[in-house]
């Protein structure tokens, strides 16, 4: 039997089951909001707070005051949106060299040539001689001579280049002594191309140490610092003129090693001598080693380029210590040099050949070839062939050469020699009174 509705009835049904429906989801979505978000937070949507994109407009960009979460600026960042970091060591030397470069100088050696006629000798005297008649051209000997003169007159010419610094209001300079050797005069140039004359004051060979002085305005100067402080791996700044012509040229490296010694001659080797890497060339010499406060600890003096085989060797440079140099330079400007200790003997080390087919009780010295008479050598008793074993009590080796040992002791003090008399087969001991080594 079919069923009839009302009209009325079928809406009523419809109204009771919206009613029921929506009340039935609006359940289950609080429901489903408690168990998603159980501290039932109001959460602020994006498009809340994100405008909606004007059309055909650039995204946003990152303004330029940007700070991280601490509050603190960020970094600024380069194309790459990598950050752009400055090295402050970078800052800091560029610093440092600004403000010393005024007070490094370039030292120019210049002495006047000496001429000589290279036939003169086999003339013999004859051939200047006054009474000369004169030749078939009208000319004589004392035409000639007249000339030869002329060359005394000739202005000095640049024998040798290098570098130094200013260290005192004065205007004392401090250079290596091989700088300036044979020196008819001295020119310095300041970092400006200005340039001005200046005198020798003194200076010791051995230490390689000369002092200059100028009479003109004192553009900087540089402060010593305590090279005894130094310590291996410390940077270092080297400037100088590198080859002459390129002036105060910049250069860094580290500190490799302290208290070397560095034989420049036979027999004789400079002591306590920093070891560092900062490249240094020809031209460099007496320019100043400076450490991160900017204060001279070295001056520049050496540079080894090959070993034995013709090896080659790189970023090995030797500076003397400051506190050797300011010593020495002090002692120049009070007495116009460094007096150096003196026995008046000409010797060679021992050398492994000299022992052999020998029974001498000895491995190291030097051996006596010859006595300079009225020496301290000759009044205390020294003879041709004795072999000097020890100076004070310390051993004559490779390591502390003869002249290194005696330039520890002044002028005028007596010191004990241990000597070992072939001869005699001995060993004797010897007090000998040190002289001033003649000029």
């Amino acid at each position: 039997m079919q069923r009839r509705f009302s009209f009325a009835f079928v809406v009523v049904t419809a109204i009771i089951a919206l009613t029921f429906g929506t009340l039935a989801g609006g359940i289950a979505g609080g429901f489903a909001a408690l168990v998603l978000n159980p501290d039932s937070q109001s959460v602020e949507t994006v498009a809340d707070t994100v405008p909606d994109p004007t059309p055909g407009a650039a995204p946003p960009h990152a303004d330029d005051s940007v700070t991280d979460p601490d509050g603190d600026a960020a970094p600024s960042q380069d194309e790459t949106g990598e950050p752009v970091r400055v090295d402050p060591r970078e800052s800091l030397i560029a610093d440092i060299v600004e403000s010393v470069s005024p007070a490094v100088v370039t030292v120019i050696n210049e002495q006047r040539m000496e001429q000589t006629f290279p036939f003169s000798d086999d003339f013999g005297d004859d051939f200047t001689d006054d009474d000369e008649e004169a030749d078939d051209n009208g000319s004589n000997d004392d035409d000639f001579t007249d000339g030869l003169d002329d060359f005394e007159d000739m202005d000095p010419e640049q024998a040798g280049i290098g570098s130094g610094f200013i260290y005192d209001e004065a205007g004392y300079i401090i250079t290596n002594y091989h700088v300036v050797e044979g020196s008819d005069q001295i020119t310095v140039v300041f970092s400006n191309d200005e340039e001005a004359e200046a005198t020798l004051i003194g200076g010791d060979s051995f230490a390689d140490v000369a002092v200059l002085s100028i009479d003109a305005e004192v553009p900087a100067v540089v402060a010593f610092g305590d090279s005894d402080a130094l310590r291996p791996g410390e940077q270092v700044i080297a400037i100088g003129s590198a080859l002459g012509d390129f002036t105060n040229t910049v250069t860094e490296g580290i500190v490799s090693a302290l208290g070397r010694n560095l034989e420049i001659q036979a027999g004789f080797s400079m002591e306590d001598m920093i070891q560092h890497s900062a490249s240094i060339n020809p031209g460099n010499s007496g320019g100043p080693l400076l450490n991160l406060d900017g204060e001279v600890v070295g001056v520049n003096t050496a540079v080894v380029r090959t070993a034995g085989f013709g090896v080659t060797v790189e970023g090995m440079g030797f500076a003397i210590s400051s506190n050797t140099a300011h010593a020495l330079a002090q002692q120049i400007i009070d007495d116009g040099g460094v007096e150096r200790p003196y026995v008046g003997i000409v010797y060679t080390p021992l050398m492994a050949q000299d022992l052999i087919g020998e029974d001498w009780p000895v491995e190291n010295g030097v051996v006596v070839r010859e006595i300079e008479p009225g020496t301290p050598a000759a009044d205390a008793g020294i003879e041709p062939d004795d072999i000097i074993i020890s100076v004070g009590g310390v051993d004559i080796t490779s390591d502390t050469p003869l002249i290194n040992e005696l330039f520890k002791y002044r002028v005028g003090e007596t010191i004990e020699l241990e000597i070992y008399r072939p001869d005699e087969d001995e060993v004797i001991s010897l007090d000998i009174t040190l002289a001033a080594r003649p000029d």
